[in-house]
């Protein structure tokens, strides 16, 4: 949907509310992301040798920029993430 469109079809509280949802629940490339970095995590402690510390999601993480990510923010936004894909097989 373009810009000319959506301020057309859709009111400011409107969009206020998609942001606040996508601050929760991300949309897009970012929620792949996560997706990506959780399922990477886990095959590779899958197939880790047994005396090798366990990988973290950080490990994983694009590096986009300098920032190291947090690994309770990682965390918790991986596992918001599984809570809704369960929520959405479960229906």
């Amino acid at each position: 949907m373009s810009v000319a469109r959506a301020q057309r079809e859709i009111s400011a509280r409107e969009f206020a509310e998609w942001i606040a949802y996508d601050r929760i629940e991300p949309i897009g490339r970012e929620r792949d992301d996560w997706r990506a970095v959780f399922l990477a995590t886990m095959l590779a402690n899958i197939h880790r040798a047994k005396n090798k510390r366990p990988y973290r999601l950080k490990d994983f993480w694009p590096r986009w920029d300098t920032t190291e990510p947090d690994e309770d923010e990682l965390a918790r936004k991986v596992k918001a993430t599984m809570t809704a894909l369960q929520a959405y097989f479960d229906r």
